[in-house]
C-alpha cells in the first residue's frame, strides 16, 4: 500500500469495508488522448485500436491500513477521517490510566495459617472493557490479565500465570501446598499482595486491534494472621482439666 504522510487520501469515499478512490490519468497526449486534434475517445493501446476509459478503480480496505506503530508491526494508530487530524502512536503507557484496579487476594482458611504449613493464596482478576477517550476520540480498551505478581509479606515473592484456586475447588485437604501457596516459618500476622500485570487492546469502532506490552495494575492486600501449632500427648481433655499442657 502507498503511504500517505500515515493518513488516508482525503477525496475517498470509505464504508469501513472498502475504500474507493477516484482520479484521472495523464496519458501524455498520445494519440486517441482527449484534446488531440478533437479526438475524445479513449487510449491508444498500442495496435492503433483506441481502448475506452473504464470507471475508476475501487481499492480493496483493510482498516489495518490507516495504522502505524513500531515498524509497522503494531497497527495502533487511528485512521483519521478526512479533515481530522491524526493521532500519535499510541503504547501501552497511554493506557495506564484505565487499568483496572478490582484484583482480590485472600488466603485459606480463613486468611489464617499455621507456621510451618502451607497457606494456600487464591488472586482473582477479570478480562475488563473499559469505555474511555483518548486524545479526544472515544475509543474501548480490554484488559486481560496475564500475571499474578504475589508478595507474601515475609519476604518471599512469586509469578505465576494464574491466580491459583481453592482447595475445595482443587479436590485438596486443608494445609495441601498449591502452586500458589506458601510455608510462613514464624507466626505472626503478615500482609499479603497481589499485583496483576495486563495486556491492552484498543477499539476505536472497527475492530480490537493489541497494544505491545503489559501494564500492571494496582496492588491489592490482604492481613494474614499465622499461629504457631504445639502438640503434647495429654491424658484429660482441656474440659476436663483445664490446667492440662496445652489448655
Amino acid at each position: 500500500m502507498t503511504e500517505i504522510a500515515g493518513l488516508c487520501p482525503e477525496e475517498v469515499d470509505n464504508d469501513g469495508t472498502s475504500l474507493g478512490v477516484g482520479g484521472e490519468q495523464d496519458t501524455g497526449g498520445g494519440p486517441g488522448s482527449p484534446g488531440d486534434d478533437g479526438d475524445t475517445g479513449g487510449d491508444d493501446d498500442g495496435s492503433g485500436n483506441e481502448v475506452e476509459a473504464g470507471p475508476p478503480a475501487v481499492v480493496p480496505f483493510d482498516p489495518e491500513d490507516c495504522f502505524r506503530g513500531s515498524d509497522n508491526l503494531s497497527p495502533n494508530m487511528y485512521c483519521p477521517q478526512p479533515g481530522e487530524d491524526p493521532l500519535p502512536v499510541i503504547t501501552i503507557r497511554d493506557l495506564v490510566r484505565f487499568v483496572p484496579s478490582d484484583s482480590t487476594i485472600a488466603g485459606e482458611p480463613n486468611n489464617l495459617g499455621v507456621a510451618g504449613l502451607a497457606t494456600n493464596f487464591v488472586a482473582n482478576a477479570q478480562t475488563t472493557v473499559v469505555e474511555a477517550t483518548l486524545f479526544n476520540r472515544l475509543i474501548s480498551v480490554e484488559f486481560t490479565p496475564v500475571e499474578y505478581d504475589f508478595d507474601y509479606g515475609d519476604g518471599a515473592a512469586a509469578s505465576h500465570a494464574t491466580g491459583g484456586a481453592s482447595w475445595e475447588s482443587l479436590g485438596l485437604a486443608q494445609f495441601t501446598p498449591t502452586d500458589t501457596s506458601h510455608v510462613y516459618l514464624d507466626r505472626g500476622t503478615y500482609t499479603a499482595s497481589i499485583t496483576v500485570d495486563y495486556t491492552a487492546r484498543i477499539n476505536f469502532g472497527f475492530g480490537w486491534l493489541p497494544v505491545e506490552g503489559t501494564v500492571a495494575g494496582p496492588p491489592a492486600s490482604q492481613s494474614i494472621q499465622i499461629f504457631e501449632a504445639r502438640t503434647a500427648l495429654v491424658d484429660r481433655t482441656c474440659d476436663e482439666d483445664p490446667n492440662a499442657a496445652g489448655c
